[in-house]
């Protein structure tokens, strides 16, 4: 089984370069947060299969009930979230939004959060 790579210190130029060295390959495949819903799925999958064309086989893995309650994340999960939708160049203003949807954090905790991590980068 292959190694898990850390991507939370890559800047969005490294992240880029590493899909695009992917995408030359016959076979590859992201993971992408758990934590998606499956409205941001379906829409990011239309939006992909409007200009790219299929081709190949296709894996389709599906959650199981996701109703259940996960509670707030950890501090060190959200600050993780955080690093990365900044590194990815999302917005502070929607890096919050999002964040706080899926995280159970108040959206100004969040952003306060943002603002403070921007500051140090």
């Amino acid at each position: 089984m292959p190694l898990k790579k850390d991507y939370t210190d890559w800047s969005k130029e490294e992240l880029i370069a590493h899909i695009q060295k992917l995408e030359k390959r016959k076979k590859y495949g992201l993971v992408w947060n758990e934590e998606r819903t499956q409205e941001q799925f379906e829409a990011e999958a239309r939006e992909y299969l409007a200009t790219q064309p299929a081709r190949g086989e296709f894996t389709l893995v599906v959650a199981g009930d996701l109703t259940e309650d996960r509670g707030r994340w950890t501090e060190d999960k959200t600050m993780i979230a955080i690093r990365v939708g900044l590194k990815l160049g999302e917005s502070p203003s929607a890096l919050a939004k999002r964040i706080a949807n899926e995280s159970g954090w108040a959206r100004q905790e969040v952003y306060q959060a943002v603002d403070a991590l921007k500051k140090h980068l």
